[in-house]
């Protein structure tokens, strides 16, 4: 989707599936057919969650989205932790910036999580 957030992407679902039910349903077993495609190695369980939750997301946005939001925040803590293991265990020292931007990413989830 681009530079579009994961937050923006699901209130985008839930309006589409409010004022187009039809062609939610489409996009959604698109959606699900590529998540099959790209985990290849993904059980039955898993691909079951996914299609429980493109189907339970339009009936119950207000539970999901704020889950899904801290959920899509806590991906922002991937890049600063990398970086801080590559430089305690193997010995990796980032530029002066990297410490820039894992502190800005940081900052971002806890501004996130905070509300």
């Amino acid at each position: 989707m681009g530079g579009l957030s994961l937050g923006d992407a699901l209130a985008l679902c839930v309006v589409l599936a409010d004022r187009d039910p039809a062609r939610y349903r489409r996009a959604a077993a698109r959606w699900l057919s590529r998540f099959v495609d790209e985990v290849s190695d993904g059980s039955l369980e898993e691909t079951q969650l996914v299609a429980a939750a493109l189907a339970a997301l339009p009936t119950v946005p207000t539970l999901a989205l704020p889950v899904l939001r801290e959920l899509a925040a806590t991906t922002y803590l991937v890049p600063p932790i990398s970086v801080l293991v590559s430089w305690l265990l193997l010995g990796e020292s980032p530029p002066a910036l990297a410490f820039l931007g894992g502190a800005l990413a940081l900052a971002g989830v806890a501004v996130v999580r905070r509300g």
